[in-house]
């Protein structure tokens, strides 16, 4: 690094800017207690960083679609500099050597370079020259994934990044630029149409406005795009992770629950007897009604259009909405206390009849099973009358789990369409929520995190560890290698004994409460480097995780992690008269109540 001298160029940390260039005006003291003066401001020695003149000249070739690697210069502030140079340009993506790409997320597709995903420029990439195609944009790596199949490997792509990074268009435009490839050679139109509605279909289903994003996808998944030998793509087969349950049923202040909600009611469909969005307690949750995408009455019609497309016949669309709808109403139902037990309100007793509608199921019977539940005492069994809280309890987890039960049938019916069950090779495309650190953490990001968390431990293996055993086994000397170990977080996080673990425990005690569960992790992890509880922090923790600390509130959790269906609510609902319906929950286990 050059010398800190009075006229050098430097980066200083700034709080809102992150890293901003300036000029050194003045030097005092010595060894790390070096002052420097920028702008009329002090800053200490840790907060600057001597800019070298060729490190300028890399940096501005590298923000106009080079590579990251070529900036020798390893420093936070340097990298911040080319990321910075290439959303302000508009070129937004860049490459970091020969396997991974960089997108900076410009949050519009008018750039002057034009969209970041498109059809044109798919089929700009493809026609360069196989031996020399450009780096710096994800199409780089789907070309280089084809050309692989071409020798007979098979590949993978992930696409990973914090929440609200650009992960889901980017995952779109790689499918779109597969699409274009076999759609170049007059095949497989069709099937990438197929994919294509299957993506919109999911995405309406299972992503919802975040804080951060407008269009957040609130589970994982993996597809495995399906190519014959020829490089034609033939077929595609989908797994989803982790549904994010708690967005059925409400959400934090700014955000929504997800899109399908708000799409039914745009739709206007008489059939439904919707009333305005306002109406419903779970559309109303975050004080967030309207938003960018997935909004109109001709987004409802397009989705309706994509699901004929995948070959759900209309009445089974209409049981899938009739579900939507059904979730709508169920929510709406309110509890008051009558005695240790408890009533539904006068004011919301025609949701739960117009639940009972859409869902085709028994009246009275959902009316009992709401304020009542059935345990086994002394060899017989007993009903108990339930207090409001248990009975919100659970209406909540009937709703998740049908929401979730139908979600898992659309992914299903996707893959019947389209994995044709092909030989050969295939391309897998992973995209995962990303990282997650909100003004509260509760335990959806503890799940999501760790998915995160993990995904860099499989990184830091791969990338890492492997390649210093080829070093060690070739004689190189790597001591003095180091690179941050996170298997000690996922340990904390995953590991037995660790925070999940100590959930489940506390949930299993009749009286188990969410302080108990923070103070048990405490007990067990107080020593771990990877984890902190401060003194003035009542009721949250602190993980460290790679991407950064992250404060976790504990209280709701063990609620969110119970989650449980009684047998009774799936018998219910599994003898509905409407067959998609009734098709959805699993069946009871056995010794449960007959």
């Amino acid at each position: 690094m050059p010398e800190l001298r009075i006229g050098a160029r430097v980066l200083r940390a700034d709080p809102t800017e992150g890293w901003t260039l300036g000029r050194i005006e003045g030097i005092a003291g010595t060894g790390e207690a070096v002052r420097v003066v920028i702008d009329g401001t002090t800053y200490v020695v840790d907060q600057v960083h001597a800019m070298d003149p060729e490190v300028e000249r890399l940096v501005a070739r590298a923000a106009s679609g080079g590579d990251l690697t070529e900036v020798w210069d390893y420093h936070d502030s340097v990298a911040h500099q080319v990321l910075k140079a290439c959303f302000l340009s508009g070129h937004c993506t860049l490459a970091l050597g020969e396997d991974m790409a960089i997108v900076v997320n410009p949050y519009t597709t008018a750039l002057p370079g034009g969209a970041v995903y498109s059809a044109d420029r798919a089929r700009r990439y493809m026609a360069k020259p196989l031996r020399a195609p450009p780096r710096d944009h994800p199409y780089s790596l789907a070309e280089k994934a084809l050309r692989n199949l071409s020798q007979g490997r098979s590949s993978n792509i992930i696409v990973t990044g914090e929440s609200g990074a650009g992960k889901t268009e980017t995952a779109k435009g790689i499918l779109e630029f597969f699409g274009e490839v076999s759609g170049a050679h007059g095949a497989a139109r069709g099937l990438h149409q197929r994919v294509l509605s299957a993506g919109l279909l999911l995405e309406v289903m299972g992503s919802a406005k975040t804080a951060r994003n407008d269009n957040s996808s609130r589970f994982g998944k993996f597809m495995r795009v399906q190519f014959d030998g020829s490089g034609f793509l033939v077929g595609a087969h989908i797994t989803k992770y982790l549904l994010e349950k708690s967005r059925i049923v409400t959400a934090s202040p700014g955000e929504r629950v997800y899109h399908s909600f708000y799409l039914v009611v745009r739709g206007e469909r008489s059939e439904y007897k919707l009333e305005r969005d306002t109406t419903y307690k779970s559309l109303a949750a975050g004080n967030m009604l309207a938003n960018k995408e997935f909004d109109s009455k001709e987004e409802f019609e397009e989705v309706w259009e994509a699901m004929g497309k995948l070959g759900i016949e209309p009445e089974e669309t209409n049981s899938i909405w009739r579900t939507v709808t059904g979730v709508l109403n169920a929510l709406n139902v309110q509890f008051q206390e009558d005695g240790e037990g408890s009533v539904i309100k006068d004011d919301s007793k025609k949701y739960l009849d117009l639940a009972c509608e859409f869902w085709s199921i028994d009246q009275e019977t959902f009316k009992t099973e709401a304020i009542t539940t059935t345990v086994l005492f002394g060899g017989q069994w007993i009903t108990k009358v339930l207090n409001p809280t248990k009975a919100n309890d659970g209406l909540q987890a009937l709703v998740k789990a049908t929401y979730d039960c139908e979600f898992s049938w659309l992914v299903e019916k996707c893959n019947a369409m389209l994995d044709k069950g092909a030989g050969g090779n295939w391309i897998g495309l992973l995209d995962i929520f990303g990282f997650e650190d909100f003004e509260i953490n509760s335990f959806e990001q503890i799940c999501i995190n760790l998915a995160n968390e993990a995904l860099q431990g499989h990184y830091n293996t791969f990338i890492f560890s492997k390649d210093m055993d080829l070093c060690r086994a070739e004689g190189i000397d790597v001591a003095a290698v180091v690179f941050p170990d996170n298997a000690e977080c996922l340990r904390l996080v995953d590991g037995k004994g660790g925070v999940l673990e100590l959930l489940d425990e506390e949930c299993m005690l009749g009286k188990g409460t969410a302080l108990g569960w923070l103070a048990n992790i405490e007990a067990r992890h107080k020593k771990n480097p990877f984890f902190l509880k401060k003194p003035q922090a009542r009721s949250s923790f602190i993980i460290k995780h790679y991407a950064g600390d992250v404060s976790y509130e504990v209280e709701g959790v063990l609620d969110k992690n119970r989650d449980t269906l009684k047998d009774s609510y799936k018998k219910m609902m599994r003898a509905s008269t409407d067959a998609f319906i009734a098709s959805l929950l699993p069946e009871p286990v056995e010794g449960g109540k007959p």
